[in-house]
């Protein structure tokens, strides 16, 4: 099988670092996922993502606890990694023994195979984890059976770009370009439902209003609750926490939304991922930060 071509992925939208994540999370979660309890979250402490087996696999036996930080690594093969990114790596270590304190296995996941230097450094640090390092070797060799696709998503021919989903649209409406108007464009039920399925942000913004609207109602039944006498005053007390309560709810679905449309496309771009790059949250992109905002 030919290698993959990393000079087109460095060249996709978005941040290279959030999209290497987003690879080898995808690649884990495929291949092992099945295995073990896996978990990943936003600004997730030490590690971006993790799995800890329930059954035999290639990682392991039951019991082992994987846990993998991802580095893209701006730097050209051979190049040291330099003090700041060895204290990264060493903060990130201690923030996973102290936050994940039964995990067994500690993976850094970069691009370039690091020095031979910054190899045994890397390995005399002082941890009960076992150290691990993983490569683009590792994604290459990940890239077949139920993460074929990831081959084609992420380097070949199934890679969409703004520019060319908007020379596929052109091409798209060129044979009634007389009569296509988007400005007098009504959106029907059916696209509405399209657009929910394929990652749409706008239903987000329903759940933004009817959640900002839940919490103004409840500080104000609470502002103007006064003296009531009993059992009313109870009652309204009550009803004021119910909405909030379901204001909570309604603003960490919006969230759950967010993170789940990043997290488990296969696509780096496309319309069922966030075309845009990348928040440094690692869980949601930027054109969703600014819908939940």
């Amino acid at each position: 099988m030919p290698p993959v071509n990393w000079d087109a992925f460095a060249q996709l939208p978005g941040a290279a670092e959030d999209n290497f994540e987003m690879l080898c999370r995808a690649l884990v979660r495929r291949h092992y996922g099945r295995y073990g309890e896996f978990a990943a979250r936003a600004a997730q402490p030490g590690v971006e993502f993790h799995l800890k087996l329930h059954t035999a696999c290639d990682l392991g036996e039951p019991g082992r606890w994987y846990g993998w930080q991802c580095r893209w690594y701006d730097l050209p093969s051979g190049r040291a990694l330099g003090s700041r990114r060895r204290a990264k790596i060493r903060e990130a270590i201690a923030t996973t023994e102290r936050e994940l304190p039964g995990l067994t296995d500690w993976v850094l996941w970069t691009r370039h195979l690091l020095t031979a230097g910054d190899q045994r450094w890397f390995y005399r640090l002082q941890t009960k984890m076992r150290l691990v390092l993983w490569t683009a070797a590792e994604v290459e060799e990940h890239l077949s059976g139920d993460a074929e696709i990831l081959r084609s998503t992420y380097f070949g021919e199934l890679v969409l770009t703004p520019n060319s989903l908007a020379d596929l649209h052109a091409q798209a409406v060129a044979p009634i370009r007389r009569r296509w108007q988007p400005q007098v464009h009504q959106i029907v039920d059916a696209e509405r439902m399209l657009r929910r399925m394929l990652g749409g942000t706008e239903p987000w913004d329903d759940l933004r209003e009817l959640s900002d609207q839940l919490a103004t109602e409840a500080d104000r039944v609470r502002a103007d609750l006064g003296d009531p006498a009993e059992p009313l005053a109870n009652a309204t007390a009550q009803a004021a926490e119910v909405a909030r309560a379901a204001s909570d709810r309604l603003a960490q679905a919006r969230l759950s939304a967010a993170t789940w449309t990043c997290s488990v496309s296969s696509s780096p771009l496309g319309s069922r991922r966030c075309p845009l790059s990348w928040w440094r949250s690692r869980a949601v992109c930027g054109r969703c930060a600014a819908a939940l905002r």
